[in-house]
């Protein structure tokens, strides 16, 4: 009985032995491949030194800085940041958060039309930020695919990673205008090209009639509605697309 209660006590001993080195590990809480001497928010997995970091207030790579890459001018993803919601917002009824917009860096066309060729009423009557896109959907819906016309030459724009672009919407233009020279900036050293002043460009904002929809002035800007079958000079940098991270 005695040898019994020694060999119990010795295998207590052993088991608990082992259990203490696990405990004396150092603690990965989220499980993310990162324990908490390296990981600057061990509670949350989506936080860690291998992270992307997105435009959300967070040091999401562990770097030391926050939000590196998300202000007004930054080259990202695909295209130029000119527009950041204050908050983390679904801009596209996805249910998927998206952190802002981006324009893209170059011409696709020294002219366009807003229409093709026939008009009609698309329903594309969104003025807000966030409506670019269903307008788009719904001027090609109407429309038909093609790039002869400027909603259709958005959607087939592409930088080689990136396919969702649309024509923004008038409030959304604006906000390309308002923030014209950091975008010219960085369009410039990256191989693209600067807005011209002297140009208007085509929002996919339809003025509530099947004739005219709006569009704006890089001079002073200016928003008026024309007439669809105008076409504009020089209609660089209105692609746009969400700025999101998966």
């Amino acid at each position: 009985m005695k040898n019994i209660i020694f060999l119990l006590v010795l295998s207590l001993f052993l088991f608990t032995s082992c259990g203490g080195d696990d405990d004396n590990s150092p603690q990965d809480s989220d499980v993310d491949g990162y324990s908490v001497n390296d990981d600057c928010d061990d509670n949350n997995a989506m936080v860690n030194p291998d992270a992307i970091e997105i435009c959300n207030g967070i040091d999401d790579n562990c770097n030391g800085e926050v939000d590196e890459g998300c202000d007004i001018g930054d080259l990202r993803e695909g295209g130029i940041i000119f527009y950041i919601a204050p908050v983390p917002t679904d801009l596209d009824g996805d249910g998927t958060l998206d952190y802002g917009l981006v324009c893209a860096i170059e011409d696709q066309s020294s002219g366009i039309q807003w229409y093709n060729g026939t008009k009609i009423i698309t329903g594309a009557t969104g003025v807000a930020i966030g409506t670019g896109l269903a307008n788009t959907n719904a001027i090609i819906e109407f429309q038909g695919p093609l790039n002869s016309y400027a909603a259709g030459a958005a959607r087939s724009y592409t930088d080689g990673s990136y396919t969702d672009w649309f024509l923004p919407s008038k409030d959304e233009l604006n906000q390309m205008y308002l923030n014209k020279v950091a975008i010219n900036t960085t369009a410039v050293a990256n191989g693209g090209a600067a807005f011209n002043d002297n140009d208007w460009y085509w929002s996919s904002t339809e003025a509530n009639n099947a004739a005219q929809a709006w569009s704006q002035a890089f001079s002073d800007g200016l928003q008026t509605a024309f007439g669809k079958n105008i076409t504009w000079q020089g209609v660089s940098h209105w692609q746009e697309r969400l700025l999101w991270i998966q």
